[in-house]
């Protein structure tokens, strides 16, 4: 264990990133600088750095500003294996990975009552409804942190996906909001989220979104032949990133964060990259206007923290990366293809092996679907609870030696394969194994985790919904930009792997707070 808090303590090398810390001050540490009133922490869902780097030259707004004023590392990492939405903004708010968070995807199979759990569903004790909320987190959280050591300090999340707002705004938020598309914000989370709020936020939001359009004359020579016919439309996506930061900024102005002596968090979740890069593909040229798009939105959003005066501490990130579609990834000569019938055929060949009249296999998002989440499989009964014993035990076995056997298929583990902690190591040569115990917790995840061939789609193709994924365990997924920016801050760019779970313990240090949590990432020296 190490505890993060004398400068002396704070300089701690890459290998021993994996290793437990303790944030807390030393007993003979020295004042530090006053922290910032404000932290905005941003999250574009599915930025990967692939993403990142490729649309850099076009950038001249916000993520221009970011990039040429930050502390830039364009190779941070997810470390863990299953790279979805709820397990990164889990992980990259609580400094955790998810074997300890708990948030090990966006759903998972409960084999002992037989249903789906959603990662920010509330258990029945909660009373909460459908209100996404924090209740499935085993970890605490940056603003979580910042309320312990100050409860006049705010919290606030607001994102398009409900259980990414849940995450970023953990247990003790001030506000919790998802956009659903309709035209309306919803409150999540505590109580405090009042109907007034949310009646703001859909003033602020205001407009209607803006339907599908022609691509720009800088972004015509990304129009591939039949892209229409492969992605099919999604007009009512491509503004909700602006109406999410119009309701951010109204938090800022109502609330009036960052401007009465006690810092405050403001965590914003942008999900339109990743709903365009599902449905169109990463280097379209409908990503080339989210692009352009997200530049000028992020550069406004800037200029109205400082034309408000506020000193913020501003940091950029993603969950997760990207793949392109396999058509595109073909087409370059890389082997790439869609999973079509792989969980059918499996289900049939059980049930013909052990002679089973149900289907003895399901997936995170129950029974087989072409939505089901593929990567991890439970063995259940006709009830469609755990298998009884000792069929289940055969059934794995058999479905495991199957799956390896497969083309599409790398490699696939037994739940005991993942049980023990990974040894600490860079984030850049852990080992697909560790890579995929990092995701794996006990009680929630598959019987099985399987990983794919690379640049595998983990769906079947369903053009104008999804046709290209993320969820992997390979650098395409994992690599993702992250940007610290504030005013008192070189510019820098630093090439070296860091990790997710830093960023947490990195925006604890430099808000002084002295706290006793355990955590996986460690402080990077970026205001040092």
């Amino acid at each position: 264990m190490r505890r993060i808090g004398s400068k002396g303590r704070r300089r701690l090398a890459a290998a021993s990133a994996l290793a437990l810390s303790l944030i807390g001050a030393a007993a003979q540490a020295e004042t530090s600088r006053p922290g910032p009133p404000l932290v905005v922490f941003i999250s574009v869902d599915a930025f990967g750095s692939d993403l990142f780097n490729h649309w850099r030259p076009y950038f001249t707004g916000g993520l221009a500003r970011l990039a040429n004023e930050g502390v830039v590392y364009p190779n941070a990492y997810a470390a863990h294996g299953v790279t979805e939405t709820c397990a990164g903004h889990a992980t990259m708010i609580t400094g955790v990975y998810p074997r300890r968070h708990g948030i090990t995807a966006n759903s998972w199979y409960d084999t002992a009552a037989g249903e789906v759990i959603g990662c920010a569903s509330a258990p029945a004790s909660e009373e909460a409804g459908d209100r996404a909320g924090p209740w499935r987190l085993a970890a605490s959280t940056l603003g979580d942190w910042m309320k312990e050591a100050d409860p006049a300090s705010r919290v606030f999340s607001i994102s398009g996906k409900h259980y990414a707002a849940a995450m970023m705004g953990g247990h003790r938020a001030d506000g919790v909001f998802s956009y659903d598309l309709r035209g309306d914000f919803a409150a999540g989370g505590g109580d405090s989220a009042e109907p007034a709020v949310v009646e703001a936020l859909n003033r602020a939001a205001g407009r209607p979104l803006r339907p599908a359009r022609s691509p720009s004359p800088r972004c015509q020579a990304h129009v591939r032949p039949g892209e229409e016919t492969l992605g099919g439309e999604l007009p009512d996506i491509t503004d909700l990133d602006a109406v999410t930061l119009e309701g951010a900024w109204s938090l800022v102005e109502d609330h009036q964060l960052g401007r009465d002596g006690s810092p405050d968090l403001l965590a914003i979740s942008l999900s339109a990259t990743d709903a365009i890069g599902h449905v169109f593909g990463a280097s379209s040229w409908r990503m080339c206007e989210q692009m352009l798009d997200l530049d000028r939105m992020l550069g406004a959003f800037l200029d109205r923290l400082e034309a408000a005066e506020l000193q913020a501490a501003v940091v950029l990130t993603a969950d997760h990366g990207q793949s392109d579609t396999p058509e595109v990834l073909a087409a370059q000569g890389y082997p790439a293809t869609y999973i079509t019938t792989i969980l059918t055929d499996l289900n049939s060949e059980m049930r013909r092996r052990f002679n089973l009249d149900h289907p003895p296999v399901v997936t995170g998002t129950g029974p087989l679907s072409p939505q089901g989440d593929a990567i991890q499989l439970y063995a259940v009964g006709p009830d469609e609870r755990a298998l009884a014993e000792p069929l289940r035990t055969q059934v794995l076995a058999a479905a495991l030696d199957w799956l390896k056997a497969r083309p599409e298929v790398r490699t696939a583990f037994a739940a005991n394969e993942l049980a023990s902690p990974p040894a600490p190591d860079v984030p850049d040569e852990i080992s697909i194994l560790d890579r995929m115990a990092l995701s794996h917790a006990p009680a929630r995840s598959g019987d099985i985790m399987v990983v794919y061939q690379p640049y595998t789609t983990m769906l079947a193709a369903m053009p104008g919904r999804i046709v290209a994924s993320h969820g992997s365990p390979y650098d395409y997924d994992r690599r993702i930009p992250l940007i610290f920016w504030s005013s008192d801050l070189s510019p820098e760019h630093r090439h070296l792997p860091v990790n997710q779970v830093d960023v947490a313990p990195t925006l604890a240090d430099r808000l002084n707070l002295s706290i006793d949590t355990v955590v996986d990432g460690r402080v990077l020296p970026v205001w040092h």
